[in-house]
């Protein structure tokens, strides 16, 4: 849902599972493993697993959404509706994934970052040999 036409006490839930829920862990006496490029949380042990995408049930729940009547973002109200009832096509399978994140986290010598996912690896090539405005060029 847009920003402007969505339920607050959703957000409230969503945000309750996805940043309290992970900052709460993080106060075990465990790893921490991050999902994206934080280069500064290297010296706290910190992993960095840079993700494809992954097929998940996250967009399930919001399948039957539509704009509201009046919304700003009425005239995109088709495109709405097509990104909600989408179905990856490339998507990682969400058990594959969790195996893989687990095993290469919890090994003996985990490597500080870890790319794993559907199409992850063109970002991955990317990184490597592009340089850190590479997207910027080739994205319109």
């Amino acid at each position: 849902m847009t920003a402007i036409d969505t339920d607050v006490a959703a957000v409230q839930r969503m945000f309750d599972v996805n940043v309290f829920g992970p900052m709460r862990m993080c106060q075990g006496d465990h790893g921490v493993f991050g999902m994206g490029g934080l280069v500064p949380t290297s010296p706290a042990n910190i992993k960095q697993v840079i993700s494809g995408e992954v097929s998940t049930n996250i967009l399930k729940n919001d399948a039957h959404r539509s704009l509201p009547d009046g919304s700003f973002y009425a005239p995109l109200a088709e495109e709405f509706h097509q990104h909600v009832t989408r179905t990856p096509a490339q998507a990682t399978d969400r058990f594959d994934y969790a195996a893989n994140v687990v095993k290469t986290s919890l090994s003996s010598a985990p490597p500080a970052w870890f790319w794993y996912g559907s199409l992850s690896g063109v970002v991955h090539f990317w990184d490597t040999f592009g340089s850190r405005t590479a997207w910027v060029r080739i994205l319109p």
